[in-house]
């Protein structure tokens, strides 16, 4: 699976949430406590689409905070289509 301990030993995340947004495209919000090198956004990308079961078109984009939900939260995985 994706793991948090596994996302975590790649690169030093703090937040991370997965936008599917459409068949075969999802993209990966991070919120990270120092810039990724490329190798480390590299390996983020290969390590999402070796652990899931379609080869998806990822998206990698770096913010310096992930929006919460109105109720407060933010959602790990969140479905567009």
């Amino acid at each position: 699976g994706l793991g948090r301990k596994r996302m975590l030993s790649i690169a030093p995340i703090r937040y991370f949430q997965f936008i599917q947004h459409s068949l075969d495209m999802i993209e990966i919000r991070l919120v990270c406590r120092e810039t990724l090198t490329v190798s480390q956004q590299q390996a983020i990308v290969d390590h999402v689409q070796k652990s899931l079961p379609y080869k998806f078109r990822v998206k990698l984009t770096l913010l310096d905070e992930i929006p919460p939900t109105p109720g407060g939260k933010i959602e790990d995985f969140i479905c567009l289509i």
